[in-house]
């Protein structure tokens, strides 16, 4: 069984291209920086999301995202 690390929570969507604002889980938000991709848990199902870009905005971090299917 794989375990997994909870890095934030999505708390809103922007626009139309899949903007995600993410409270982060971690006292250094630059750390989203380096990721490529997230697992988002959905109705028990976990969603891979490619991360195309990083915005930190003070305490909040907004992702450009592309949805891939696990």
């Amino acid at each position: 069984m794989q375990e997994y690390l909870e890095v934030g929570q999505i708390v809103n969507t922007n626009g139309l291209k899949g903007l995600l604002k993410i409270n982060p889980f971690t006292d250094d938000i630059t750390r989203f920086e380096r990721l490529k991709t997230i697992l988002v848990d959905h109705k028990k199902e976990l969603l891979e999301f490619e991360i195309e870009s990083v915005t930190v905005s003070y305490t909040h971090l907004r992702a450009h995202e592309t949805r891939r299917h696990l």
